[in-house]
C-alpha cells in the first residue's frame, strides 16, 4: 500500500513539474515572438507599398524588402527550439513559412514590376501563414494554460 501511494505521489509530482516547465517554455517562446513584432509591421507596410500601383518600385525597394525577409527569417531562426511537441510543431511551421515566402519573393525573372509583385506575394504568403496559423495556434496553447491575457497577446499589426 505504501509503495502504491509513493508511486502515485511521484507520478503526480512529475506530471505537475512537467506542466510548469511547459508553461514556462510557452511564456518564453511567446515573449520572443512578441519581440519580432516590428518585422510584422514592416512586412505589412511592404505589402501595401508593393501593391500600390501609384508608387514607383525601384531595385533598392525590392532589395530592401528581400533583405527584410532574410533578416526576419534569421531572427526567427534564433528562437530556441521548444521541447513541447505542440509548441515545437508551431515553431517548425513558423520557420517553414519563411522558406515558402522566400521561394516566391526571390524570383528575379522579369522586370521590376514583376519582381515587386513576386515579393508582395511572398510577403502575403508569409502574413497568411503567421497571422492565420502560427499566431492562432500560439493563442490556443496560451488559452489551454489560462495565459490568454494582454501580457501574452499576439496580434498581427494593421498597416501603419
Amino acid at each position: 500500500m505504501l509503495k502504491t501511494f509513493t508511486a502515485l505521489a511521484l507520478a503526480i509530482g512529475l506530471l505537475s513539474c512537467g506542466d510548469e516547465a511547459e508553461v514556462e517554455e510557452l511564456k518564453q517562446y511567446v515573449k520572443a515572438v512578441q519581440k519580432l513584432r516590428h518585422y510584422n509591421v514592416q512586412v505589412e507596410n511592404y505589402i501595401y507599398q508593393l501593391n500600390d500601383p501609384t508608387i514607383e518600385k525601384t531595385e533598392e525597394d525590392i532589395g530592401a524588402a528581400r533583405k527584410l525577409l532574410d533578416d526576419y527569417a534569421a531572427a526567427a531562426g534564433t528562437l530556441a527550439e521548444p521541447d513541447d511537441g505542440y509548441l515545437r510543431s508551431t515553431h517548425e511551421l513558423f520557420l517553414r513559412s519563411f522558406v515558402d515566402a522566400a521561394r516566391v519573393a526571390t524570383d528575379r525573372t522579369g522586370d521590376l514590376k514583376r519582381q515587386a509583385h513576386s515579393v508582395k506575394i511572398g510577403f502575403s504568403n508569409l502574413r497568411s501563414a503567421i497571422r492565420g496559423r502560427v499566431l492562432p495556434t500560439l493563442e490556443l496553447l496560451l488559452s489551454r494554460k489560462d495565459l490568454d491575457t494582454e501580457e501574452y497577446a499576439l496580434k498581427w499589426p494593421e498597416k501603419e
